[in-house]
């Protein structure tokens, strides 16, 4: 008995010539293929494998409902009727299907303006103040040289506000100690959009720098590193009498993922009694910190500069907003607080949206 396909063969090309369009000729991330890719599959599902040209609107309606009955966010059901209207508008320009695909139908794919805006409303993530952070690092073990290891990790990505996919594919070279320097190389490390980005230490503490620069030379001077070693390279097994595997130093090997990188942050903040703040919510910390120590907008500026904002807009809308117990603070304080001590990371704000011509919403 012939087994019927799990698989749609024109989609399929469809699909592939859909994917090389987005990372060649758009300059998508991966990130942004898988998710789209993931979207085509659940429409592929939903509609049992059919053509990609033989929709109708009532497919696009019942779609959407289908996703909301499966108890997905609103966000993810807004992103992935984004993709399908992107892809929908790419296959109507292809020969053969100008005539097939009928663009307003692609209007369906949008939510309702009220699921929308519940979509794109902020969640509001937690994350460490920089005295926890700080904490949790020089609380960190340092007994031999894994502990050392994940301890400056958990350093470097305070210093910089690196992302973890960066984290995982720097090498020494990348290190500039004389001029406290991060060198995210776009062709080597895993940047956002693959941007390089020039990361300078923002000054924490000295002790927190110290146990990264002492890592980095113990890695040099001790282990033999060289300069494309990885930084933080994996874990070395070995086995014991018993057969069983057990941690015996480092490789010179890159970790595959992120994954160890959540792993170490998840110990430094239970080994303190602290709820597990990811590895990207270190961003929000070091935003919170540079509100409160930078004095100008220029040193706004080359702080989201530092971590690889193009603009201090995206950094204060992604990364700088009050968290709760500081909103509760304000409120209690409204009406108490001099016009001198107005925030300056308002004061930043102001200048740099009248330097675009803008103005704060009221």
């Amino acid at each position: 008995m012939i087994k019927p396909k799990n698989y749609n063969p024109k989609n399929e090309r469809l699909k592939r010539e859909f994917v090389q369009y987005l990372r060649d000729a758009e300059g998508f991330s991966e990130t942004t293929v898988k998710g789209t890719k993931a979207g085509l599959a659940r429409f592929e599902t939903f509609t049992r494998l059919a053509d990609f040209d033989a929709f109708s609107v009532s497919d696009i309606t019942d779609f959407k409902k289908r996703l909301f009955d499966t108890g997905l966010s609103r966000s993810t059901i807004s992103h992935t009727l984004h993709d399908l209207k992107r892809f929908y508008s790419w296959l109507s320009q292809k020969p053969g299907y100008k005539s097939k695909i009928n663009l307003h139908h692609t209007a369906y794919f949008r939510l309702t303006a009220k699921d929308e805006r519940i979509a794109k409303a902020e969640k509001f993530a937690p994350f460490a103040t920089i005295e926890q952070f700080k904490q949790a690092i020089l609380s960190y073990p340092s007994a031999n040289l894994i502990d050392r290891r994940d301890r400056a990790l958990l350093a470097l990505a305070l210093l910089t506000g690196a992302r973890d996919g960066a984290i995982t594919s720097l090498r020494l070279k990348h290190i500039d100690l004389t001029r406290n320097l991060l060198k995210q190389e776009s062709d080597l490390v895993k940047t956002k959009n693959s941007k390089t980005i020039n990361t300078f230490f923002v000054p924490i503490c000295d002790d927190v720098k110290a146990i990264f620069t002492d890592y980095v030379k113990e890695l040099k001077e001790k282990e033999l590193f060289g300069n494309d070693d990885p930084l933080f390279p994996k874990t070395r097994l070995i086995q014991d009498k018993d057969y069983h595997f057990k941690a015996a130093g480092l490789t010179k090997e890159f970790w595959a993922n992120a994954s160890p990188v959540r792993e170490i942050f998840k110990k430094a903040f239970k080994n303190i009694g602290l709820e597990y703040f990811t590895p990207h919510s270190v961003r929000k910390t070091l935003t919170q910190y540079a509100e409160q120590i930078c004095n100008t907008p220029e040193e706004f500026k080359a702080f989201s500069q530092n971590i690889g904002h193009e603009s201090p807009l995206t950094t204060f809308n992604s990364y700088g907003g009050v968290s709760v117990h500081r909103q509760a603070e304000l409120i209690g304080n409204l009406g108490k607080v001099k016009a001198s001590e107005i925030l300056t990371s308002d004061l930043i704000a102001q200048a740099i949206l009248k330097a675009q011509g803008l103005k704060l919403n009221a």
